[in-house]
Formats: structure tokens, C-alpha cells, sequence
């Protein structure tokens, strides 16, 4: 008789039990700290009909303010114009008095000159000696009425030449005099009060 085979089952090898992997433990990457959410601005209120009409009124008041005092400073500006302006005229008119006989007195250089001329001449002569007293004390008394009414002689007799005062019509080396001064007088000059009526005609050492 065959043997019979024993139909038990081979029992297979024992392998080690696999672990079921746990997806929730794994090495996770460290996550940045959520943002913030910017904070909402928050909305202005709505300015009630009053207070706008209360700004442009405020600003109504510094424009106002602004215009006024512009024209402060302006009325300032003007009233000082007007003050010089009124000096000026008037500075004008006092000057036109001071020398309103300047033309007059003008007129009356040659008489001076012909007066002194003539005492020059005619006063070495005998025949005129008896009149020559009374003829000085006449050329005297009328410079003097000259004189308050503001005409002067120029001194130019061994003054150092200024063209603003002299007239110079000749040159002329003299010894012991340095060059530039007045050595004669041809025609005695006069001013004005400041002002030059007629410059003095002189010779002048070189």
C-alpha cells in the first residue's frame, strides 16, 4: 500500500509584523507665525452740514484777516510816500526861497566889480581923494547888505587852487612858491550861500 502523505500544511516562516505608519507623526517644517490682518481703517464721520458751514466761515475769517492786513501795510506804505513827498515839496520851496535872488545878485557882479575898479583907479588920484572916504564907506555898506543876503566872496589870494572855486587863465613859475597856488586875482569870484555864483579868475604858480 502507498503511503499516504500527510496533508498538513507547511506553516509559513514568521516575518515581524509590520507597524502601520502613523501619517500624523512625521517631522513637519516649522510654519512662520500666521500675519496679522491689517487693522481696518476706520472711517472718518461725516461732517454735519454745521461744522462745514463753520470751516468756511473760519476760512473766510483768515482770508478776511489776510486782505486786511495787506492793506495796512499798504495804507503804512502810502502814507509814508505821502510824508516824504510833502518834505521833498517842501524842502523845494525852501530851497527856491533861499536862492529865488540868486539871478539878481547875479546882475549885480559887474557893479560890484566896476565900484571896486574904479576906488582902485580912480582913489590914487588927487582929484578924487576929497570923495574917496565917502566912496569906501558906500562899497563897504553894500557888501554888507550883500553879505546877509547870502553872497560872499570866494578868498582865492595864496589859496591852493580848487577848480570847483577858481578859474584858472594863466600859469606862472615864481620863486619860493610851490606849484598850485593862486598868485593873482584877475576877477574876484562870490557864492551864494553853498553855491557858486561865479568862479574867481586867477593865475596859478606852476
Amino acid at each position: 500500500m502507498s503511503e499516504e502523505k500527510s496533508s498538513t500544511p507547511k506553516e509559513k516562516p514568521s516575518t515581524p509584523e509590520e507597524t502601520p505608519v502613523d501619517d500624523t507623526v512625521q517631522s513637519e517644517e516649522p510654519k512662520a507665525p500666521p500675519k496679522k490682518k491689517a487693522a481696518k481703517k476706520a472711517s472718518k464721520p461725516k461732517k454735519s452740514k454745521e461744522a462745514l458751514a463753520l470751516e468756511a466761515k473760519e476760512e473766510e475769517i483768515v482770508k478776511l484777516n489776510a486782505e486786511i492786513t495787506a492793506l495796512k501795510d499798504q495804507l503804512l506804505r502810502e502814507q509814508a510816500e505821502l510824508v516824504n513827498f510833502k518834505r521833498r515839496i517842501t524842502d523845494e520851496k525852501i530851497k527856491d526861497r533861499k536862492f529865488a535872488n540868486a539871478s539878481l545878485l547875479k546882475t549885480l557882479l559887474p557893479v560890484i566889480d566896476h565900484l571896486e575898479a574904479a576906488l582902485k583907479v580912480e582913489g590914487a588920484k588927487d582929484e578924487f581923494k576929497p570923495f574917496y572916504p565917502n566912496f569906501q564907506k558906500l562899497h563897504e555898506n553894500f557888501l554888507v547888505a550883500l553879505k546877509e543876503s547870502g553872497l560872499e566872496p570866494i578868498d582865492a589870494q595864496d589859496k591852493p587852487f580848487d577848480p570847483t572855486l577858481h578859474e584858472a587863465v594863466m600859469q606862472e613859475a615864481k620863486d619860493g612858491v610851490e606849484a598850485g597856488i593862486v598868485i593873482e586875482v584877475f576877477q574876484k569870484g562870490y557864492r551864494y550861500h553853498e553855491r557858486i555864483l561865479r568862479p574867481s579868475m586867477v593865475k596859478v604858480s606852476e
